[in-house]
């Protein structure tokens, strides 16, 4: 009995809770990286339970820029940022990351054009709470 109790709750502890699977979200990083634009911009709004950032980033001919701008409490200054972690195959990479270590709810929306993920909500699976995040790409336009 001990031993199916054991099994239960450290099978349970490997579950996915996403609407993808692994598979799915390894061919919607392949496929954004395989059609990708040369230029494009677009606003990500990236935070957790305290605040957020909104970041403004600019892609030319594969170079990338970002501007920031954090809002916890109130809007602080706009600031240059970097665009290391906040390219989108990027943040297709934090989600599967995330989905592997586990979630108690997560929530996915893609780009209906580019089927890139342009939406993500999650409750990750943690013993700590206030631990969710997120991000939203917002006015992506290709150049």
């Amino acid at each position: 009995m001990k031993l199916t109790i054991f099994a239960l709750l450290l099978f349970s502890s490997f579950s996915w809770a996403s609407e993808y699977s692994e598979a799915q979200l390894a061919d919607l990083k392949s496929s954004w990286l395989l059609n990708e634009p040369k230029s494009y911009s677009y606003t990500l709004r990236h935070g957790g339970v305290f605040g957020y950032t909104i970041e403004k980033i600019t892609v030319r001919k594969g170079t990338c820029t970002a501007r920031a701008q954090s809002v916890y409490g109130k809007k602080q200054p706009w600031k240059k940022s970097k665009c290391e972690g906040h390219r989108i195959h990027e943040l297709i990479s934090s989600v599967q990351k995330q989905e592997r270590e586990g979630v108690f709810q997560s929530e996915i929306k893609l780009n209906p054009e580019y089927k890139f993920i342009s939406y993500y909500s999650v409750e990750p699976k943690t013993e700590f709470t206030d631990q969710g995040w997120h991000f939203e790409v917002l006015n992506f336009k290709a150049k």
